[in-house]
Parts: structure tokens; sequence; C-alpha cells
């Protein structure tokens, strides 16, 4: 039991320090994996249950993460290349971590709260290190990367635990709890503000569609119209103050400039001519090119890494019409899915991915019997947005964080479900 508590607690530690360092929390990850396994190996010994978890969820999370790591480790050793490798080091080693924490890790009830207020103290040390490096720049066009070395993945990164948040912001209104709301909602701003200030706009978007989801669904969940009025004037009157001051931010002015420019882009490359080599271009011209190889192999792929030497064939081969010098500059896809399907198949791909799409099942499946449901999925409807434009599940640091996040939810089901109580 020692074991199992010591588990938690160095796994919030990963939580807390992650806004602060990366690397940090890559350490007591490390050392929760090895407590984890110390855990299990003493089960094993003692031929006792007790100290690990046998539920259900657990089992099949552990099993997705195991048949990613497996379907990861066999394409890495056939195709034994620089991208290969970095893609290895960025999802084998989180998959097969987590795989191992789940086990031991086991939550008591009075645990809600601190998790909570650990994801709080995350979610604004995380957005501080955006918004101070944002502001030390001072420029309206600055994208900030935080503790990060790019502004997407670490906007990827708030996004998730934004959305956290965001979900604990409205049940803690539902619930009347005013000062946790209040707690919450700086989290919310801070995070949203970081996001904004990284300029990324698939992010962008990812936190306003949870957000706006989480409005309408708890609204809808009310008990009665007067409650349900009285928050929808709450959100009104914090709407129309960020909406009063947002028109004053020249950052606001850039990321307009940024979004029609995405806009205008996508009307480019449908004639005879290439799209522009811009970021949105650039975006679209991967994915069409993708879907050309992935239709090729639909069974395994191409391979990670393959995809410069496949994509210039295509396009001697005139099969393609896009600026395939730009593309093949790219070690990614821009697209988790995509990404997946293009090196490993339609069949591999989606298993390798199928840690991402279970606990959204899982957590969306128990909305009805256990309310806080909506927390794991709201983490994992902001990943899986996030991962539309860009690779949040193929980048050490964003998996990391969603793999730590969804661990923690699925170990609060699994006391719900033990205890039978509502958390």
């Amino acid at each position: 039991m020692k074991l199992q508590r010591a588990v938690f607690y160095c796994l919030l530690l990963a939580l807390i320090s992650y806004g602060f360092h990366y690397h940090l929390a890559k350490a007591f990850i490390h050392l929760t994996a090895l407590l984890s396994i110390v855990n299990i190996l003493l089960a094993l010994k003692d031929r006792s249950l007790a100290r690990i978890s046998t539920s259900q969820p657990t089992i099949l999370m552990m099993g997705t993460l195991s048949i990613s790591a497996v379907i990861i480790f066999i394409y890495f050793m056939v195709y034994n290349n620089p991208i290969s490798e970095r893609h290895f080091s960025s999802t084998f080693y989180p998959a097969l971590f987590f795989a191992i924490i789940l086990p031991s890790l086991k939550i008591e009830k009075t645990d809600k709260n601190i998790i909570l207020y650990s994801g709080m103290i995350a979610c604004i040390a995380m957005a501080g290190s955006g918004i101070v490096d944002y502001l030390s720049n001072g420029h309206p066009a600055y994208r900030t990367s935080g503790f990060l070395n790019m502004p997407i993945i670490y906007a990827s990164c708030m996004a998730i635990i934004t959305s956290w948040i965001s979900a604990e912001f409205f049940r803690g209104l539902s619930n009347r709890r005013w000062g946790l709301a209040s707690l919450c909602l700086v989290a919310v701003c801070c995070g949203l503000s970081a996001i904004l200030f990284t300029g990324s706009r698939g992010p962008i978007i990812a936190s306003i569609l949870v957000f706006l989801a989480l409005t309408f669904y708890y609204i809808m969940s009310l008990p009665s119209a007067k409650n349900k009025i009285y928050i929808f004037f709450i959100l009104i009157g914090i709407s129309s103050l960020i909406i009063l001051f947002l028109p004053q931010s020249e950052s606001l002015d850039n990321v307009k400039k940024r979004f029609q420019l995405g806009i205008d882009n996508i009307s480019t490359g449908f004639e005879e001519g290439k799209r522009q080599a811009s970021p949105t271009g650039i975006r679209l011209d991967m994915w069409s090119a993708s879907l050309v190889s992935i239709a090729d192999h639909p069974l395994t792929g191409i391979g990670p890494g393959s995809h410069a030497e496949y994509f210039s064939m295509l396009d001697q081969e005139k099969r393609i019409n896009i600026n395939t010098s730009s593309v093949i500059r790219f070690d990614h896809m821009h697209n988790d899915f995509i990404q997946s399907w293009l090196t490993k198949g339609l069949v591999f791909g989606t298993m390798a991915l199928f840690f991402i799409i279970y606990p959204t099942l899982l957590f969306a499946t128990r909305l009805k019997s256990y309310k806080s449901s909506i927390i794991g999925l709201s983490i994992c409807m902001g990943f899986i947005l996030c991962g539309l434009t860009d690779v949040a599940a193929h980048k050490a640091s964003s998996l990391t964080l969603f793999l730590l996040l969804i661990s923690l939810q699925i170990a609060l089901l699994n006391n719900h479900r033990e205890t039978n109580e509502e958390i």
C-alpha cells in the first residue's frame, strides 16, 4: 500500500513540475515507473492482487499502450533511420512507462481535490512560462513556446491541461463551489492567454471548441431552468469582460491575420496551380500526398522516415500536385491519424493510436453513471482536436502529459467503481 501511495504522489510531483520544467517532470515519471516495477514484482512474489489494479479500464488501457509500444518498436527495427529513431524515442517510452505505471496507480476518494489543485498549479505555472516569454519579447507577432522549443507543441500541452481545468470550472459552478470555480477560472484564463500568445491556430480552435462544448453540456445538465439562466448570465458576463479587452490587444490582431491567411490558403491549390508554401498550404499538401500514399499501401504503410522518397516518386509520376520540396523537409505530417496511417497502414496505424480512442469511448459511455467522466472526455477531445493539425501523439512532451492526465482520471474512475460513490 505504501508503494502505491508513493507511485501516486510521485505522479503528482510530475504533474506539478510539468508546468515548471518538462525534464524535471520526466525524471519524476521515470521514478514513478521504477516504483511501479518494484510494486508489481512484490505483488508477484507475494501472489497478492491487492498491490495492483485489476480493473477492466486499467487492463484495457495497459493493453492499448502495450500494443502501441510493440508496433512502434517493430516499425523502428524495420525502418531504422534518423526520422524513425526520433519518432521511436518520442512515442515508445511514454507508452511503455505508463503501461507499467497504471497497475500500481491507486487513488482514494480524498485524493480528488489534491489532484485538482495540483492540476491548477501545473496549468498556471505552465501558462506563466509562456506568458512571461511572450511579454519579455515585446513584439506582438512573437509566438511564445513557454518551456518548450516549439510553439505548437507547447500550445497543445496547454490545450490539454486547460481542457481539464475548464471542465472542473463548470463542475464548480454547477455545484455552487464558488471559491473553487474562481480558482479554476484564473487557471483557465491563464491557459487560454498562453495558447493565444503561441499563435497556434489548431490548439486555439481546439480550446475554444472544448470550452463551448462544456458550456452547452453543463447548462443543459442543470436541474432547473432558473439555474440554467443564472449560469448563462454569469458566462455572458465573463465573456463580455473578455471581449471588451481583446480588441485592444495587438497579439489578437496578429492571430486574426494568421487565421485570415490560413483561410485564404485553403482556397488555393484546387486549380492547375500549386498551393502557396504557407503553414496551411503545406499541411494541405502533406495530407493530399499522404492520402495517395495510404491508398497505395493501406495494410502496412510506407514506414517512418520514408515519405521524402515516396512523395518525390509520386511527384515524378505526376500523381500529386504539391510543393514537394517544401513538404519533404518536415519529419511528420501535422496530423496524428494521417501520420500513423501513412507510416503504419490503416490497421496497425489505428491500433497504435487506440490508446487515444479507448479512453475517449470509456469516458463517453460513463457520463450518465459517473458525472466526472466529462473531465476525462474533455482531456481526450482536446488532445484529439490538437492532433488534427499537428502530431500531439507523436511528440514526447504532449503525449506524456496526455497519458499522465488520463492515467489519473482512470484511477479516479476505478475508485468510483470500487466505492460506488460520485467523487
